[in-house]
């Protein structure tokens, strides 16, 4: 902080050299400001504040219960002999492109069944394809018309394909059902299909497989 020191210079001033009395001495005060610069005062110097620390770094990451365990399957299913009846579902179909599984009521019927359907048109639909490995016992397919197809006057036929070759077909009208079995003992491939077989080839219905199942004999 600036030291202001305040002095006084005191000047007296004399008369000439006449023989008048001299007059009186008469003073001046000068005022001389000296600003003298105080030592600066230093401020104490805090250390920088220590780095913070994440809560978190170094923390390990366990996998979510969803990576590990999830019990996906590595690929389409491939059924094996259970020695008992089966209900089979569309889950477990090898393939069963554009078929939906629901709740539908075939055609002359009064009540709706858990069941399968797809929709067919001018041609053969796509196939159910069921994988089998080392299995033992029969496949039985059920079929018949949805009560919600567009034509009523479609007749479709129902094939069982096993290992590429075709051993079962039957036909069902609008109000017809229908049903088909094949042993599995040796079989590794069976494909189920539906396609128009009556005069109005392309008038489009519905194909319904109202159950499908295995039993051990």
């Amino acid at each position: 902080m600036p030291v202001v020191v305040v002095g006084s210079l005191a000047l007296a001033g004399c008369g000439g050299g006449s023989n008048k009395a001299a007059p009186s001495a008469v003073t001046r005060t000068m005022v001389v400001t000296k600003t003298v610069q105080a030592p600066r005062a230093t401020s104490a110097t805090t250390p920088d504040s220590a780095p913070s620390t994440d809560a978190d770094a170094g923390a390990t990451v366990d996998p979510s219960d969803d990576e590990v365990g999830s019990g996906e399957s590595s690929g389409p299913p491939v059924l094996q002999a259970t020695g008992a009846d089966r209900t089979l579902t569309l889950s477990d179909a090898f393939s069963a492109d554009n078929w939906e599984e629901g709740s539908y009521t075939p055609a002359g019927k009064a009540d709706p069944v858990q069941g399968i359907r797809t929709d067919v048109y001018c041609s053969a639909s796509e196939p159910i394809e069921l994988r089998f490995g080392q299995t033992t016992g029969t496949l039985h397919v059920a079929f018949a018309q949805d009560i919600q197809s567009d034509s009523s006057d479609q007749t479709l036929e129902f094939d069982l394909t096993v290992d590429g070759r075709t051993v079962k077909s039957k036909n069902v009208t609008f109000k017809q059902s229908g049903e088909m079995s094949t042993p599995l003992s040796g079989v590794a491939s069976i494909e189920i299909t539906a396609q128009p077989a009556g005069d109005n080839d392309c008038e489009s219905t519905m194909a319904l497989i109202t159950k499908l199942w295995i039993t051990a004999k």
